[in-house]
């Protein structure tokens, strides 16, 4: 019992110092405007290696092999199909410009899950469209992002919020206030209009909803209604009725 105890404490700490190593591993690929500049470190870091070694370089960094594999995948398939229509990819370089676009890019598809910093450090409210911003819910950063122990930026977007004693942001990214700007919507698109933009009609039930929501709805027929009720008098007879049956229900038992 006591060598099961000491065997499952001795793989704990070695769980504990192989996860240091890795996270020390993992620093030197940080990027400090964010993670997803992080993330295309590391695979520019895994693609110049040998392929004989990429394996064994996921795991010592508690990084998973296929999910490299995926991403190389996909690249691949992307550069034919640019190559068919005539487009090439100019290969990301470790330049600011470049990065910038990167950034930007980003920007463009999540425009939505922008945030920005309060007064309190490394605290930030989500912009939420129709929201006011002194209303917004309030989250951090993950702790398990590469801008955890960094200069906390203004301006930043996110992947996903994760809830558990508070909210936290995943995969997050510095970016420019201008570039959020640039990317909102001036207004919010009804379904109707999504199917317009495709070209297509849209459903007669999503037309009757749209329907229904806008128009005024009136105060008379939706105030209720309240009945003023008299109060029932009560007669000597009635008592005298109500006695009369107790008497004859306490006989029958």
């Amino acid at each position: 019992m006591y060598q099961n105890e000491k065997r499952t404490h001795d793989e704990q700490d070695q769980h504990s110092i192989a996860r240091r190593q890795a996270t020390k591993l993992l620093e030197k690929h940080y990027h400090t405007k964010g993670d997803h500049l992080t993330l295309l470190k590391l695979f520019q870091a895994w693609e110049a290696l040998p392929p004989y070694e990429q394996e064994s370089w996921c795991s010592e960094r508690h990084l998973h092999y296929r999910a490299f594999r995926t991403a190389a995948s996909v690249r691949s398939q992307l550069q034919d199909i640019l190559d068919q229509v005539g487009r090439h990819i100019t290969l990301v370089k470790s330049q600011e410009p470049t990065l910038d676009r990167v950034r930007q890019a980003v920007s463009a598809g999540y425009f939505m899950h922008g945030a920005r910093k309060c007064l309190m450090h490394n605290v930030y409210r989500c912009l939420r469209e129709g929201i006011a911003e002194d209303k917004a819910e309030l989250v951090h950063i993950h702790p398990s992002s590469s801008m955890a122990n960094m200069s906390p930026p203004e301006f930043c977007i996110y992947h996903e919020l994760v809830h558990s004693s508070r909210g936290f942001m995943r995969y997050v990214l510095e970016v420019n206030e201008n570039w959020l700007k640039q990317y909102k919507p001036a207004k919010h698109l009804k379904p109707s209009e999504c199917y317009k933009l495709t070209n297509r009609n849209a459903p007669a039930a999503v037309l009757e909803t749209e329907a229904k929501s806008s128009k005024p709805e009136d105060s008379s027929e939706n105030t209720p209604q309240f009945v003023k009720l008299e109060p029932t008098k009560v007669t000597n007879d009635a008592v005298a009725a109500a006695r009369a049956r107790y008497l004859a229900r306490k006989q029958k038992k």
